[in-house]
């Protein structure tokens, strides 16, 4: 069994906020569904989403990477991650579009959840780049 743990890189990447409007940013835990492995289909509302901005009102100097941070456990990712992963998450994830400001993005809902790892026995270590890997479990 392979376990993977995505992380988007805030310090040199764009994060996104969920937006109501051009000018509303809503508060994601009032207005964002729970993710517990159940599919949306076509109930999935179509969110928007801005970049947050550290600069002068609507500018961004970050580049969109190919996952954004939205918040933690919620995995936004471009077309080209995408099109790598697809072969390896199409029977895992339900694949849920999101605008964020022309971009069209995917938010990647996990649907085979497998609580199986027991912390105490993982073995596992981050990489400088933030990857953690475990060894054995």
């Amino acid at each position: 069994m392979k376990v993977w743990e995505v992380q988007s890189d805030v310090e040199n990447f764009a994060a996104i906020h969920l937006t109501g409007n051009a000018e509303t940013i809503l508060d994601l835990y009032e207005y964002w569904p729970y993710f517990e492995g159940q599919k949306f289909g076509d109930t999935w509302p179509k969110y928007l989403a801005k970049f947050k901005t550290l600069n002068a009102s609507g500018s961004f100097k970050r580049a969109v990477g190919n996952f954004v941070d939205m918040d933690s456990g919620i995995l936004v990712c471009d077309n080209t991650s995408l099109i790598k992963l697809k072969k390896l998450i199409l029977n895992e994830v339900e694949i849920l579009s999101i605008d964020v400001e022309g971009f069209n993005m995917k938010v990647l809902n996990i649907i085979n959840i497998i609580d199986c790892l027991d912390e105490k026995k993982v073995n596992a270590y981050t990489l400088k780049i933030a990857i953690k890997l475990c060894e054995s479990f």
